[in-house]
């Protein structure tokens, strides 16, 4: 995950050079030797549905029922259709955690690294859980919130509002290129088929 960044940054550098006001070098040597690159590139592996130790979220509200209200099925191929969920109970979890273990994606995004799927949705990333306490996100649940199905929400995001198409995010269309051209080992490439 960490060369697919090196790569992504790389490009973005290249294309971004003529940017007035922006420090390009400044920005690839902080997305490269930042503290906080391997939780960067775990939250963008939970968002694109890669495993990872981790919990991804949002504060935004609409976003949040979008996502407790809807499901994905899979179709032919490595399609999926997004649906109003019909055979599960809808919830959603309100947490309240210390900043120190979670990061804001457009705040940890470098400005050379390219806007995505987790810009969309406002996604925030909690890394904590590992060993022992996988769970440890639990620990600062504050409500479940059960959902009635009939219930009218307002409008919510569209599916193509959350996931933008491969021209509007370039992460995940290296993503599909490297599945589509095998430059990723087996192992790799069994997760990124579950690309979503």
């Amino acid at each position: 995950m960490l060369a697919a960044l090196s790569l992504v940054a790389a490009g973005a550098a290249v294309n971004m050079m003529s940017l007035q006001g922006v420090n390009v070098v400044h920005d690839v040597q902080q997305l490269e030797g930042s503290l906080d690159n391997h939780t960067f590139a775990l939250s963008l592996a939970q968002h694109y549905g890669l495993p990872s130790m981790g919990l991804d979220l949002t504060d935004q509200i609409d976003t949040a029922l979008f996502f407790a209200l809807h499901q994905f099925k899979r179709t032919k191929g490595r399609g999926r259709r997004v649906a109003r969920s019909s055979t599960r109970q809808s919830v959603m979890y309100l947490f309240v955690l210390p900043e120190r273990f979670c990061i804001e994606h457009a705040r940890a995004r470098p400005r050379v690294f390219p806007k995505g799927r987790p810009d969309t949705q406002r996604a925030w990333f909690s890394h904590i859980g590992w060993g022992y306490r996988r769970n440890q996100c639990a620990e600062y649940l504050v409500r479940a919130l059960y959902l009635d199905e009939g219930g009218d929400f307002g409008p919510l995001p569209r599916a193509e509002e959350l996931f933008p198409n491969r021209q509007n995010d370039r992460f995940g269309s290296l993503m599909e290129i490297a599945l589509a051209q095998d430059w990723a080992s087996s192992r790799l490439s069994q997760f990124l088929k579950q690309l979503y």
